[in-house]
């Protein structure tokens, strides 16, 4: 079980199309782990209508700036994907912030969180991921 610290809990919400339902599911989602687990999330990162394959996107813009400049230490997201579909650049992003500044990830319908897998896991589930989004033909959520 996830212990909250004294540092930021945020939490980040991506679809590649404009799609109020999709960021609503996964706000559900994320409500029912944070309540489960005694969580208070601080911040709230969207991108509504941005493929997991285009990191210039202006709330993981902000969320990188914040985890940089301030107390942000964990990151709950649904699930990696949400990240990004490019797994290279989602398992070096991953693992720089963990390596660099501490920063946790929960992917909640993973089962993941980045402090106990980083090194080992991850790069085996984006490269899947990745190859999945490819093969349904491009970004889906």
């Amino acid at each position: 079980m996830f212990k909250q610290s004294n540092n930021e809990v945020v939490r980040y919400y991506r679809t590649a199309r404009q799609d109020e339902t999709a960021i609503f599911n996964q706000k559900l989602l994320l409500d029912s782990y944070c309540e489960k687990h005694g969580l208070t999330t601080t911040e709230i990162y969207v991108d509504d209508g941005f493929s997991g394959l285009n990191f210039n996107r202006p709330g993981w813009k902000k969320l990188l700036a914040d985890t940089a400049n301030g107390p942000v230490k964990t990151v709950i997201t649904t699930s990696i994907d949400r990240i990004g579909r490019d797994y290279y650049t989602t398992g070096k992003v991953i693992e720089e912030l963990y390596q660099n500044d501490g920063v946790d990830f929960i992917f909640v319908r993973d089962g993941i969180n980045s402090a106990e897998y980083v090194n080992t896991f991850l790069p085996l589930h984006d490269t899947l991921a990745a190859l999945v989004a490819k093969q349904e033909g491009g970004d889906v959520q």
